[in-house]
């Protein structure tokens, strides 16, 4: 059931004003912005993580999770809305949403809130209902006005243009609109940068938008072992395939060169002949002009 739900509703998710895919996807948004112009003197990248988004969404009522997929659904083409209607969908969302029970202690037990995080629609039905959420918060607040607002499922950017006490007002406001939605920043005015999917977004001071490679202090390298029982064409790309990324994320020479060294003892340490690394490395090099982040495909 909950697949079939998928199917008829995770098209809509793109159709959100703040949808992001992946980072790719982010990168573009970045180099579009920058080809617009630069940023205010004063404006600083901000992102917002919606605590514990799936296991606070609630069913029903008007804040609900029901209520916002409905809406999506309404808007559907009428080829869609005719061939499964949404009344239809919405009571398999709901014996979905029901139905997870689960055990601890011993004891059986039914969530009465929010949507199992293993379930097929459940990362659609999240999007959707902050997509409906989030419209009414940026509809309702009367102060300044966050700029670029994207969002990948929970986490939230955006940059903002007035001071740290306006934004504080905000961060305020916003979560005081749903009794179980809250929300944390991350921010510094001063250095304006910020960790985002993979990498860190930063302002500079030309007010150009810059990308580096993130990585969390307490990340360990569990790459795949060289020496894995896999076919060799999959531990070979590896090194390529790492390496594309820091490329695609780093938008400043000296950063992929740091971030690709680093790689390269990580790679060694988990037994990767210098030469397949080298080899992989060099490859990625070749990849200068145009950019791989201006590539659409």
């Amino acid at each position: 059931l909950s697949a079939i739900i998928d199917i008829q509703s995770k098209h809509l998710v793109k159709e959100l004003d703040s949808y992001v895919e992946d980072t790719p996807d982010f990168l573009r948004i970045l180099h579009g912005e920058n080809q617009r112009g630069p940023q205010m003197t004063n404006a600083f990248p901000v992102t917002i993580d919606v605590t514990a988004l799936y296991t606070n969404i609630p069913i029903f009522g008007q804040d609900g999770g029901i209520e916002a997929f409905r809406e999506a659904l309404n808007k559907r083409s009428a080829d869609l809305k005719g061939l499964i209607p949404t009344d239809y969908l919405i009571e398999l969302l709901i014996l979905v949403l029901e139905g997870n029970i689960f055990e601890f202690n011993g004891d059986l037990w039914q969530q009465k809130i929010g949507t199992a995080m293993g379930t097929k629609v459940a990362p659609t039905y999240a999007c959707l209902f902050m997509g409906s959420l989030e419209n009414k918060i940026l509809q309702a607040w009367k102060g300044p006005a966050p700029y670029l607002w994207r969002r990948y499922i929970d986490d939230i950017f955006f940059i903002w243009h007035e001071s740290v006490e306006d934004l504080e007002a905000f961060m305020t406001f916003i979560n005081d609109q749903h009794p179980y939605i809250k929300f944390t920043a991350t921010y510094d005015s001063t250095t304006k940068t910020i960790p985002f999917l993979d990498m860190s977004v930063s302002i500079n001071d030309d007010g150009l938008l810059e990308t580096d490679l993130y990585r969390k202090e307490t990340a360990k390298v569990q790459y795949l072992l060289k020496s894995s029982c896999h076919p060799a064409h999959i531990t070979k790309n590896i090194p390529f395939s790492l390496g594309f990324n820091i490329k695609r994320i780093c938008s400043k020479d000296e950063d992929f060169k740091i971030r690709l060294e680093q790689l390269r003892q990580y790679l060694l340490s988990r037994s990767y002949p210098p030469k397949i690394i080298d080899d992989a490395f060099k490859r990625c090099l070749l990849y200068t002009s145009p950019s791989p982040r201006d590539r659409t495909s």
